[in-house]
């Protein structure tokens, strides 16, 4: 670890990035659980944690409760441990949690991404649609331990659908929602400074260099093809409504470029997705 970093992200509990908070749970040496007395919490020994220690999960000694950062980790009960990771096991062989590079940018950093890719109890796993030929999956994972409460992902590809050939994500609207309260409308250009541009098999990776005000074409510099999907990753903010709150929106895209429009302008859809503190958190 002092001279690979990447080898941080190859933790068997998974992980998740998102700007520069990034987690990812590995298992501690049974020998380092029996002597570390200063992880001992209310009975309970730490036996996983994330690469700079600030994500902890503890089980308690008669095995009813697992917890992390202070809150449940697991419905608390006899086999309490032995029902977090059967559920985590379960996930990652069902392909609910799949593997990928948790740093989206960073292709060494693959490892089991706990971004959900499939269905989870009560509708907090993936929501996916597709808009004039462009797919969206969304997902969010609630963080006990970071002030903004939740991250979400959202992965995006264009389908043999997609008519254009290829186009060019311009801005965005989400529609974020705590419980019954009215939604809060966040608008931008582009997506954490990048404005990609989607094609069939892969994306060009254009990202804004300067002050939008002066003009897209000076603003936005051409960058390199990536294969595969792009990945965004950003916080919703913390859901204080009981049973949480939901995130859905729509992202402006331009046929071919911004630049040398294709046609006119259309809008996809990001399906809702649940924030909730879930019954396991991994």
């Amino acid at each position: 670890m002092k001279t690979s970093q990447h080898t941080i992200f190859h933790g068997l509990f998974g992980g998740l990035a998102a700007y520069d908070y990034v987690a990812c749970g590995r298992f501690k040496p049974v020998a380092a659980v029996a002597a570390a007395d200063d992880l001992a919490v209310d009975g309970a020994a730490a036996f996983a944690t994330n690469y700079r220690g600030d994500r902890v999960f503890y089980a308690a000694d008669d095995d009813r409760r697992v917890h992390v950062d202070g809150e449940p980790a697991a419905p608390e009960g006899a086999g309490a441990f032995a029902a977090w990771f059967a559920t985590y096991a379960a996930r990652v062989a069902s392909g609910c949690y799949r593997v990928a590079p948790i740093v989206p940018d960073a292709p060494r950093t693959g490892g089991v991404v706990l971004f959900p890719d499939g269905e989870l109890p009560g509708g907090a796993g993936v929501a996916a649609a597709t808009t004039v030929g462009v797919a969206v999956r969304a997902s969010a994972v609630y963080l006990p331990n970071h002030p903004s409460g939740f991250a979400y992902s959202i992965r995006l590809r264009a389908t043999d659908a997609l008519s254009y050939g290829s186009c060019q994500l311009k801005a965005r609207h989400w529609k974020i929602a705590d419980g019954d309260e009215p939604h809060r409308d966040v608008r931008g250009d582009g997506v954490v400074g990048k404005f990609p541009v989607l094609r069939a098999g892969g994306w060009r990776d254009d990202a804004q260099v300067g002050d939008l005000a002066r003009g897209f074409e000076r603003a936005v510099e051409r960058g390199p093809d990536r294969d595969g999907e792009f990945v965004y990753q950003s916080f919703s903010g913390p859901m204080l409504r009981p049973g949480g709150g939901t995130f859905e929106g729509a992202l402006e895209f331009h046929p071919g470029s911004v630049v040398e429009p294709a046609g006119p302008t259309f809008l996809v859809a990001v399906p809702r997705f649940r924030l909730r503190v879930p019954e396991f958190i991994f």
